[in-house]
């Protein structure tokens, strides 16, 4: 679904990453990262809104993924005022309430 919705992402995977959901996931993150960070919202929340779809669908590996390394990974990286500013105004509550919950700096 990803690589359909988002054909940009699986271009960023390189041989080590491909086929490893945490490792894609992990990649993904950084992609949503750099969007928040260069402040391209309109993306940013078109990435977040596929994230907490997912996440309401997932079975429980593509669950765990998320929670780890997209979530937990977020919530305990870099805290800049762009990536602050997206989570408090584009993120789903699902996924803000996960990031919070793991560091109360996203407050």
């Amino acid at each position: 679904m990803l690589s359909e919705r988002f054909p940009e992402v699986p271009k960023a995977f390189n041989e080590i990453d491909e086929g490893l959901l945490h490792c894609e996931t992990a990649v993904f993150r950084r992609i949503v990262e750099k969007a928040m960070d260069n402040r391209q919202d309109a993306t940013v929340r078109n990435y977040l809104e596929f994230v907490a779809y997912v996440l309401d669908k997932a079975d429980s590996s593509v669950r765990n993924a998320i929670e780890v390394s997209f979530l937990e990974d977020f919530a305990l990286g870099e805290y800049n005022q762009n990536r602050h500013k997206a989570v408090k105004e584009l993120m789903p509550k699902i996924l803000r309430d996960n990031i919070i919950e793991a560091d109360d700096k996203w407050e």
